[in-house]
């Protein structure tokens, strides 16, 4: 049975123009591959990608360090791809981040043992946004391990003049041996020419649904909450598009 609740409620204005903790608890953007970890996994990088960001922490709650990798492809076209032996330099010095050639990236999910080589828990393609070229934008803003949940933040901006922005976030679980969508997942959309906003919020640890809109200028929003269960999460692999994912 599903249920709904509506009513409007009043909201503090966070830093001026937040609407919730939720829409900012990633205040710092992704870290670039220069963690001590970064030698021993560039082995289980492919051939033809080069570390974009890497997050560390405990995912399957075994006390060892576990990695979430983005990594991407270089360009078809260029003939220098270097080898994953050493940390990549750019192909003549260049910015690996400009170009007209599409560079796709993949999650890797490496988790750590005893023996101190992680192993290979999956590669997910199409859940981390390529970087807009022409708009030199990159989508992905955070990505981070804690307290045994993978944690990713994607934003971009959409409309005339680019003037809506749309934050989307998840937060991935390892059960037991698949990473599912089973905690989080928030999306904040705001004109910034009006000021007015949505947000989508789904809770499956609590199994609610809230949608909120309104204004950022006024702290009087319109807030609903229904029932939202689910018998069976989402992989990585399963948002291909998760700039438009919507959990249904």
């Amino acid at each position: 049975m599903r249920k709904s609740i509506c009513r409007w409620s009043w909201l503090p204005l966070l830093l001026g123009l937040s609407t919730s903790v939720t829409a900012n608890d990633f205040a710092e953007p992704y870290q670039l591959p220069e963690q001590p970890a970064l030698p021993a996994l560039l082995p289980l990088i492919p051939a033809d990608y080069f570390p974009v960001a890497l997050a560390s922490g405990d995912l399957n709650r075994d006390g060892q360090d576990d990695y979430a990798l983005v990594i991407q492809q270089w360009p078809a076209a260029d003939p220098q791809q270097p080898g994953n032996d050493a940390p990549a330099p750019f192909p003549d010095d260049s910015d690996p981040t400009s170009g007209p050639d599409a560079w796709r990236r993949d999650l890797l999910i490496l988790l750590g043992n005893k023996s101190g080589e992680p192993t290979v828990q999956g590669r997910y393609l199409g859940f981390i946004p390529d970087r807009d070229q022409a708009a030199n934008d990159d989508p992905l803003s955070y990505i981070a391990i804690t307290e045994g949940r993978l944690e990713a933040r994607f934003r971009h901006s959409i409309g005339t003049m680019q003037r809506q922005r749309e934050d989307t976030t998840y937060r991935f679980r390892l059960q037991p041996d698949q990473l599912l969508l089973l905690s989080h997942y928030n999306r904040h959309h705001i004109n910034r020419s009006t000021t007015l906003f949505e947000e989508t919020t789904l809770d499956l640890d609590q199994g609610t649904l809230t949608r909120t809109s309104g204004s950022m200028s006024n702290p009087r929003h319109k807030k609903t909450q229904q029932d939202f269960r689910v018998t069976a999460g989402w992989t990585p692999a399963m948002i291909t598009d998760p700039l438009r994912f919507v959990p249904e």
